[in-house]
């Protein structure tokens, strides 16, 4: 019953909206209800509040040691869940998140997606972002001193379109990106 939940909070590179949660999860909206403060409620979140607080809309682990703990199986035995589910879940509603339209698009999309994308290997959809000149990723990540994680994604595309002979213009203009 929680496992989707839980495999989704362990693999975010942050604090997860739980709009993108109950989207993915589909839940009911009277399952997990947010008030004003940001705070949720509802029969799915009461029972891992001590372990999982909300705050600001977000949930994440009271403490990393718990993702930790959950995430290995030898440690966690029945209670063990699978990050690359959680991944896979998560990065799949953050795409349909980008697909809704960059004007609706949660901060947690717009910062986390290119990394998503990159750590399952989704190049398709990693050179439609990436070329998404809507978004404006590499001024973003210029202005805002993450200018290393574009790097890595851009070296990363570039190396997989190498490697498979994909057209050399797109090679040449995100090798001039990175530039």
């Amino acid at each position: 019953k929680y496992r989707p939940f839980l495999e989704m909070v362990i693999a975010a590179r942050g604090p997860l909206p739980l709009k993108l949660a109950q989207a993915s999860l589909q839940w009911d909206p009277y399952d997990c209800q947010i008030n004003a403060e940001g705070e949720a409620c509802g029969k799915v979140i009461d029972p891992l509040s001590s372990m999982f607080p909300t705050k600001g809309g977000c949930v994440q682990p009271f403490h990393q040691s718990i993702a930790d703990w959950l995430s290995d199986p030898e440690k966690a035995g029945n209670y063990c869940v699978k990050k690359v589910e959680g991944q896979r879940r998560l990065t799949d509603i953050c795409w349909d998140d980008y697909k809704a339209g960059s004007e609706k698009m949660s901060t947690y999309t717009i910062d986390h997606l290119p990394t998503h994308l990159l750590e399952l290997e989704r190049w398709e959809n990693m050179l439609e972002l990436l070329s998404d000149p809507t978004l404006g990723l590499i001024s973003r990540w210029i202005d805002e001193g993450e200018g290393e994680r574009g790097i890595v994604c851009f070296s990363a595309l570039i190396k997989y379109l190498g490697g498979n002979n994909q057209a050399s213009l797109t090679l040449a203009a995100l090798a001039t990106q990175i530039a």
